[in-house]
């Protein structure tokens, strides 16, 4: 695997700094065709900056999809949610994460654990703007 970029935050001390500073062999630093980037998150993850959302998620009904208890997610509200797609919705009035299955005829929200209580819900007859809150477009997490 190759480093293709390499990013700071603005506040800390860059790679490329620490490791110009710190190089005694006599040799160019590799670091040094990194000098000067940063990372700016919303620049990668987010696509329309005033419909985009970040939640801290609690639970593990989809835990079947890669999301996990205290991920945080990146929420574009801006999308029509599609067939498949992981989406927030309000069931009940709790904001939920779930997975949407729909076709022509019927449409439901879907867990992804292989826990129990988590049973599909129909929303076939609901009106969609009441429910979706937006499209999960990024999942982060740590390791």
């Amino acid at each position: 695997m190759d480093v293709e970029e390499m990013f700071a935050s603005q506040a800390a001390e860059s790679p490329t700094d620490a490791a110009t500073q710190r190089s005694a062999t006599g040799f160019p630093s590799p670091a040094a065709d990194f000098s000067g980037q940063t990372l700016s998150l919303d620049r990668h993850l987010v696509r329309h900056p005033s419909a985009t959302y970040f939640c801290r998620v609690s639970g593990h009904a989809m835990r079947g999809a890669g999301i996990h208890d205290g991920d945080l997610l990146v929420v574009d509200s801006s999308l029509t949610p599609r067939h498949e797609q992981v989406v927030v919705a309000l069931l009940f009035g709790e904001l939920v994460v779930r997975r949407l299955h729909k076709n022509e005829t019927s449409a439901w929200l879907v867990a992804e654990t292989t826990e129990s209580g988590y049973p599909p819900v129909d929303i076939s007859q609901l009106d969609a703007a009441d429910i979706f809150w937006g499209v999960v477009s990024w999942v982060l997490h740590q390791p």
